[in-house]
């Protein structure tokens, strides 16, 4: 496997898993077995799952107590990274298999709220997004262990409330930020250059990918309570495309605008 081949595959599992993670209620066990089978068809993806062992707990009588519970239990997913690994996989699959509407008999032990899709939001956040993290998280390790990034260098400094951001001994304009409180209309800014960036240097469907993202981290930071979790982890998936420079300031000043949003 080289490189080009590594980044397709983190880039096909952030598609697979950022569409899970948004998916609308009505549809969301038709596209949790494209996740499925999307991990079981990838071997990089799939061999890590089953090196990590089999569940330390008997996933049908957990299933069946959450299921049973009405709204008042929910899952212990371990304490290792790879006890969450293999209980969260086998809750999916279970699921998946035996047909069982996580929906209506599992995630609304997992938001206070009744809505249907909060339900779903908060069972993404607390049980899907652990697996995700960690998958994504291995990836990105082999990717540092095969030096995906040796050739092209990038330094990002911050002084003085300016971003500078270096490729090799290359230098781009430095983006000025202030100690005050950022706004949604600054996130719009940042966003909408990423955009234009995306556009200009990134393949369609990477640029389609990185706007649906966008989206979504403008949808959660302008809520009342948003999500960091994911949050967090779609702006993560946004820093491991590799775009040209421009694009990859754009995505820096992102992050550093997530880091001190107050909203």
């Amino acid at each position: 496997m080289n490189k080009v081949e590594l980044k397709k595959i983190i880039y096909d599992f952030n598609g697979v898993s950022s569409r899970l993670l948004k998916a609308h209620f009505e549809e969301y066990n038709s596209i949790l077995g494209l996740f499925i089978r999307h991990i079981e068809g990838e071997e990089l993806i799939y061999e890590y799952v089953k090196n990590c062992g089999e569940p330390t707990c008997d996933v049908s009588v957990e299933v069946g107590e959450v299921s049973n519970s009405h709204g008042r239990a929910y899952f212990y997913l371990g304490s290792t990274e790879q006890e969450e690994v293999a209980i969260v996989y086998g809750i999916l699959k279970f699921c998946w298999d035996q047909n069982i509407d996580i929906v209506r008999v599992i995630a609304r032990s997992y938001s206070t709220s009744r809505n249907w899709q909060d339900m779903v939001r908060g069972f993404n956040e607390r049980v899907v997004m652990v697996l995700v993290r960690h998958i994504q998280s291995y990836l990105v390790k082999i990717g540092i262990d095969m030096g995906m990034d040796e050739t092209v260098k990038y330094a990002i400094s911050v002084s003085g409330g300016q971003v500078n951001v270096a490729s090799d001994n290359a230098v781009i304009s430095a983006t000025q930020t202030n100690s005050m409180p950022m706004s949604m209309q600054d996130l719009r800014v940042i966003t909408e250059s990423i955009r234009q960036q995306a556009k200009d240097g990134l393949s369609g469907d990477e640029a389609r990918m990185v706007d649906e993202s966008l989206d979504e981290i403008e949808n959660e930071l302008a809520s009342s309570k948003p999500r960091r979790g994911l949050v967090n982890t779609l702006t993560s998936g946004l820093q491991n495309i590799k775009g040209p420079v421009e694009f990859m300031a754009a995505v820096a000043q992102l992050v550093q605008f997530v880091q001190s949003f107050s909203g």
